[in-house]
């Protein structure tokens, strides 16, 4: 299928945030199923990748031809580097590239990478520039509002990157002092959208469809990116969608829904998965075991869904005995046992 760059970039203006260590690929093609989309994979390392852990990149195109479009996320601070580790995720399929610039964990900023480039705009811009003259595949950028409350810089290192050639900026407001605490500061989203020709999609503090009505609302910007708020509900994706039917916001869906009638034979419904209901979370998760065990050792499925079960669990009745239990489940076997016996 043939896109443009604004559905590769923007897609419907409905995404799932790249969150480390969560957003595998079986829970993006779960995003996906309920409408998300374009999807972009977790942040990894350009570094990691040029030292032969070329796995890191092709751990994250296991479930590709369910996620189209789909963009790879490289975190570095070598231009070279992350020249060639954009054009590699190209080769292997990626159909875009995006800079991580927004990453405020601390193994990270320490080795000068992730938001810890928001302090160096020269070099950011180094790295902006070689990777655009890599590949011809769009290549976007995730900043956030700054490296402090003194030194906040979106709005020029957003300039800075459609200088450099950047299809589009994803704005977490928050600085890498901040984290995740406080509020993000969605003014300086609208701020970035005035200043730029590319489209500007805003991240940080949507939990439901009015949060992300009023993002578009107040910001102007041409999506909206979901991080945390979803953890545990996929269906959120839905409910956005649904609650920006009839809008301009939201932008036509270009991309397939991945048919998943293979791995769940049940009708999952939003209302119902919303409202608690036992029996349809139990097969949503058991889609994210078949998924996940696709491509992955049993082991390691058990390993990566148990945190997601978790999320599923909350809000339910001695979901905090569950809790204590899950951890046990070291195979699929254990883990289905342990869904089964709750989600009963």
């Amino acid at each position: 299928m043939s896109w443009s760059t604004r559905d590769i970039v923007v897609g419907n203006g409905v995404q799932f945030a790249p969150l480390a260590g969560v957003s595998d690929p079986s829970v993006r093609v779960l995003c996906r199923f309920f409408g998300a989309g374009p999807t972009m994979s977790e942040m990894v390392s350009a570094h990691g990748i040029c030292v032969k852990r070329r796995y890191l990149l092709t751990d994250q195109l296991e479930l590709l031809e369910m996620e189209r479009p789909h963009a790879v996320q490289i975190v570095g601070s070598d231009p070279a580097i992350m020249a060639d580790v954009a054009q590699l995720a190209v080769e292997h399929g990626a159909d875009a590239v995006n800079l991580n610039f927004a990453c405020p964990a601390r193994k990270i900023v320490n080795g000068g990478k992730g938001s810890a480039m928001m302090k160096t705009p020269e070099l950011a811009g180094a790295v902006m520039r070689a990777v655009r003259a890599a590949v011809t595949a769009p290549v976007s950028v995730k900043i956030r509002a700054g490296w402090s409350a003194s030194s906040i810089n979106a709005v020029s290192f957003s300039k800075l990157a459609e200088d450099c050639g950047m299809d589009g900026v994803i704005l977490h407001p928050r600085t890498r002092e901040q984290a995740f605490s406080g509020k993000s500061d969605w003014s300086l989203i609208g701020e970035t959208v005035k200043e730029l020709s590319i489209p500007v999609i805003g991240n940080g503090d949507i939990k439901s469809a009015d949060d992300a009505r009023r993002m578009f609302e107040e910001t102007g910007c041409a999506g909206v990116m979901v991080g945390r708020g979803a953890l545990g509900r996929p269906w959120l994706f839905a409910e956005i969608i649904e609650g920006l039917r009839g809008t301009s916001f939201l932008g036509p869906q270009n991309h397939t829904v991945p048919d998943l009638s293979e791995f769940a034979p049940a009708t999952l419904t939003v209302a119902e998965l919303a409202a608690g209901d036992v029996a349809q979370r139990r097969e949503l998760i058991r889609l994210q075991i078949a998924l996940s065990a696709k491509v992955k050792p049993d082991l390691i499925v058990a390993r990566e869904v148990r945190k997601h079960v978790i999320w599923y669990s909350r809000g339910l009745p001695e979901a905090s005995q569950f809790r204590a239990k899950i951890h046990t489940a070291t195979d699929v076997a254990g883990l289905e046992a342990l869904v089964d016996s709750f989600f009963g």
